[in-house]
């Protein structure tokens, strides 16, 4: 008899181990996700021009702490018509701050078609310029949506494509 309950007991001991696992596992791991979204804004500069910017985003993140941003979309004011077709390739770590991670642009590559002048590039569009640290929070909205923001401002919702 006491055979049977010690047998019993180590079964459920190990299936309890085994359940814990799985469910670490399943839970905590992180896999790889694409996420898209529209931004359409009409921006009013410090000289008091006015720009209206309409651009899509699709976020590749394949590998853990890095992500690849494909940007289209156009930039029009005083005129001008711009068109953007760019990737940007981020990094991202864990940051001292809870819920934020440090991230950086470490690259970008321009499509040919691309006829935005670098400096409306980075004041209007990027969060910040190519080497400069700064900090994001991702927070999970439902099943597929996220929102991206920084310390200050929101940046973006983000819904995610289904596997």
């Amino acid at each position: 008899m006491n055979r049977i309950i010690i047998g019993l007991t180590s079964l459920v001991i190990v299936i309890v181990i085994l359940s814990g696992v799985y469910h670490y596992f399943n839970r905590s791991h992180w896999k790889p996700f694409r996420c898209d979204t529209h931004l359409s804004s009409h921006i009013a500069t410090k000289e008091g021009k006015k720009l209206e910017l309409n651009l899509d985003i699709s976020i590749i993140t394949a590998h853990e702490g890095s992500s690849e941003a494909l940007t289209v979309g156009s930039l029009k004011g005083e005129g001008k018509n711009y068109i953007f077709s760019r990737r940007v390739f981020v990094t991202m770590k864990q940051s001292d701050f809870k819920g934020f991670s440090k991230a950086m642009i470490i690259r970008e590559e321009r499509h040919p078609i691309d006829n935005v002048p670098d400096e409306i590039w980075q004041e209007y569009v990027l969060p910040e310029a190519p080497g400069v640290a700064f900090y994001m929070e991702t927070k999970h909205l439902n099943n597929n949506a996220y929102l991206i923001k920084g310390l200050t401002n929101p940046h973006f919702v983000c819904a995610r494509t289904l596997d």
